[in-house]
């Protein structure tokens, strides 16, 4: 007895198919994360950057307490002026950095670009932002790590 499909067993679907089945692709979901929680940290660092320069350059400095310890006094006179409003400007472009950079790990479009990102995320000292940072950056370049991660980013290349 033959089901009419050429099958050698009569009680077979016809339906069956004989071609293997490739595995679904991994999902992207642990990538959305770590990219959400860069573009975060990115957006309160800039934000934070952004008010420091200004007050840097158009804000009275505050009195400096007379009892405070020398390095207090030196770190606050420090804050104000040319040279600090051109290093927080370098940080307005790290932390545009940062976000472009999540930006592009959750589109998986460059994994170089993704890591990078996460590394100035760790070094983001511009505001004390390497608080956040530090640990977010950390989680993103492990997961960036991953073969999974790794092989999705280059199917989407």
């Amino acid at each position: 007895m033959s089901n009419g499909f050429n099958s050698p067993n009569p009680y077979s679907s016809p339906f069956t198919s004989n071609a293997p089945s490739s595995a679904p692709p991994p999902s992207n979901i642990k990538i959305i994360l770590p990219a959400v929680a860069l573009i975060v940290v990115g957006s309160l660092g800039l934000l934070m950057s952004i008010y420091s320069t200004f007050a840097a350059v158009f804000l009275d400095p505050p009195a400096i307490d007379p009892n405070a310890p020398e390095w207090m006094k030196q770190f606050q006179d420090g804050a104000h002026g040319p040279v600090a409003a051109t290093i927080q400007s370098i940080f307005i472009l790290v932390n545009i950095a940062i976000i472009a950079g999540g930006v592009m790990m959750s589109q998986c479009k460059s994994w170089v670009f993704a890591l990078v990102a996460c590394i100035l995320a760790t070094i983001n000292f511009g505001n004390c932002c390497c608080f956040l940072g530090l640990p977010v950056g950390i989680w993103g370049i492990i997961i960036l790590s991953m073969a999974d991660v790794k092989q999705i980013f280059d199917s989407r290349r």
